[in-house]
């Protein structure tokens, strides 16, 4: 074992177990579940204001849903949501995502048609580069963090230098 190796491969972890810690506590902080329900078999969420350049993520949504402006919430159902909705930039069975820019930033609310809303369903948004730094300093976090772990049992799987003996003449 090597000592010097150890404790700066333990540092190195350190480091990145914390980056990664911060990164994942922002991003919480982008997180939302609250949904109230309209009607029966209509949900919303909370109002949110998407400013240009602000991107809106939403993970598992139902079939029917739609980011609609808050004046449209009142005239919106399950047959004309596409006519009032914001168009994702990027939509799967499993998350869909809004970019806002200068002629779409203003109030909206999420809005879906199902019989129950998903215990995984989940929304958040921001400012596209608060959620990259957030996304940057995690991915970081972990790299540093499998580098520390590697220096770590390197340190400790290498055995110690041999001294030479003193040859005197």
């Amino acid at each position: 074992m090597r000592k010097k190796i150890v404790i700066i491969g333990v540092v190195i972890l350190i480091i990145g177990i914390a980056l990664f810690a911060a990164g994942s506590y922002e991003g919480t902080h982008l997180l939302h579940r609250s949904v109230s329900e309209i009607k029966s078999g209509e949900y919303k969420t909370d109002n949110i204001t998407l400013k240009s350049g602000y991107i809106m993520a939403v993970t598992s949504p139902p079939s029917v849903y739609g980011l609609i402006p808050i004046n449209d919430i009142k005239i919106v159902n399950s047959t004309n949501i596409n006519k009032y909705s914001l168009k994702p930039i990027v939509s799967s069975s499993t998350a869909v995502e809004y970019l806002a820019n200068s002629t779409t930033a203003g109030d909206y609310t999420f809005v879906m048609f199902t019989s129950a809303v998903a215990s995984t369903f989940t929304y958040e948004y921001g400012s596209f580069s608060t959620i990259e730094v957030i996304g940057v300093l995690a991915l970081f976090g972990i790299i540093i963090g499998v580098i520390g772990f590697i220096v770590l049992i390197a340190g400790l799987i290498l055995k110690p230098k041999q001294k030479e003996p003193d040859i005197n003449f």
